[in-house]
């Protein structure tokens, strides 16, 4: 749980249905809330038209690598990872100081595509929280290093294809909030780079 983060009530309940509804899967995720509470502004991240067009009937992604581009790729504070996938996969790298969370998530998927997904927001994000890890490391170099070591990785599990896709959409989802901070150079980075 982040920080700047917040369970909802009935939390584990609702993601442990999720897993026992489904034995094939090892791990979940959900929605979540997007709060600028300062301004008493809240709502969820994903609306039920959106989650319903792209989950269907089901409570769960066929593959991950699918849902990542879509911006369904989850959020650290609404996972539950059973604990042989997880030394499996392995926990967060130490010493990163961003993207800990979506290399860990992408080493589990490489091993299990499979994935739960709760429609109701599972927590609250404070957006308003000042000194948050995001906010604070924004160099570009930490993201090129991630997208660097599952390029390797990806070539591994004959996931190459899925991961350049997630990693494109990374880019773009970069360079987009970039715009908004008049950060020019490190977009013209981006785009020779990649």
């Amino acid at each position: 749980l982040d920080a700047d983060d917040e369970w909802q009530p009935q939390y584990l309940e609702k993601q442990l249905d999720i897993l026992l509804r489904n034995p094939s899967l090892v791990w979940t995720t959900g929605n979540l809330t997007n709060c600028l509470c300062k301004e008493q502004q809240q709502g969820p991240l994903h609306s039920e038209q959106f989650l319903d067009k792209h989950l269907g009937s089901k409570d769960f992604f066929e593959n991950f690598f699918k849902a990542f581009p879509k911006g369904l790729m989850g959020w650290t504070t609404t996972f539950i990872i059973k604990r042989d996938a997880l030394i499996e996969a392995g926990p967060f790298r130490e010493g990163e100081q961003r993207y800990e969370d979506t290399d860990m998530f992408l080493r589990i998927a490489y091993r299990h595509p499979q994935i739960g997904y709760l429609r109701a927001p599972l927590a609250v994000h404070h957006l308003d929280v000042e000194g948050s890890i995001t906010k604070r490391y924004r160099h570009i170099d930490l993201l090129y290093a991630m997208i660097d070591r599952h390029m390797e990785l990806s070539k591994r599990f004959g996931k190459e294809r899925e991961f350049r896709i997630c990693a494109r959409w990374m880019l773009q989802s970069t360079m987009r909030s970039m715009l908004f901070e008049a950060r020019a150079n490190d977009i013209r980075h981006i785009l020779s780079r990649f």
